[in-house]
């Protein structure tokens, strides 16, 4: 069971600072519906359009013209993407778990969760997350924020980032770096594209998620 934050009058620094990181991120205002827009996904040569309604608060509706593999790979790209931007307070996050501080690493400080999953987060001064790692079952992934972009009215996204699958041994299973982009809708940035490279003992892989022709949605669409 994870840990209760111990409640006290003056929040544990460790815990203002993990704060600081999670208000530092961008998301998406409370007065923001969702959106629609077209999508088309290219694997080498091959291409798949479809089409997403994605509405805070719910899972996004996505629909492509070929089922498969590729689909299904992204329809989870796009739910995670749209979960990340949705608003969400501290406590309703890592806010729910007691925080531990590990070892500095060049002025970042390791801040471990704990939660379930052996979460922990490597914060900077400026209170920027660099780097996110987490245990499901027996295999490990790091996120590594390579780069970043700041919002019009605040907060920052990640634009490049790698992620890293190590099995239960310790050794390196494969490599992911992504890059987004993104658009203003009405004020509100949201996803416009995402390449994913991927490195494995098969290879190097590349898949593109492009969305186009975005529409807000009102909150009852």
């Amino acid at each position: 069971m994870p840990t209760a934050p111990t409640p006290d009058l003056a929040e544990a620094p460790v815990t203002a600072r993990m704060r600081a990181a999670h208000e530092g991120v961008y998301r998406w205002p409370e007065a923001f519906s969702g959106f629609s827009a077209d999508l088309l996904v290219q694997d080498g040569v091959q291409e798949n359009p479809g089409r997403i309604v994605a509405r805070v608060g719910v899972e996004p509706e996505i629909t492509f013209r070929d089922p498969g593999p590729v689909a299904d790979w992204a329809r989870g790209e796009l739910a995670m993407m749209i979960a990340h931007r949705a608003p969400r307070s501290f406590e309703q996050a890592d806010g729910r778990y007691g925080h531990r501080a590990g070892e500095r690493h060049d002025g970042a400080l390791r801040i471990h969760i704990e939660d379930s999953l052996s979460s922990s987060y490597l914060v900077d001064d400026d209170g920027r997350i660099l780097e996110v790692s987490r245990a499901p079952a027996a295999t490990t992934f790091t996120i590594r924020v390579l780069e970043t972009v700041t919002a019009p009215v605040g907060g920052w996204i990640s634009r490049v980032f790698s992620v890293s699958f190590w099995e239960p041994e310790g050794v390196l299973d494969r490599v992911q770096t992504y890059q987004d982009d993104h658009v203003a809708l009405d004020g509100v940035l949201v996803p416009a594209r995402r390449h994913v490279v991927t490195t494995d003992r098969a290879g190097v892989g590349a898949r593109t998620i492009t969305l186009s022709g975005h529409a807000g949605i009102g909150a009852h669409a």
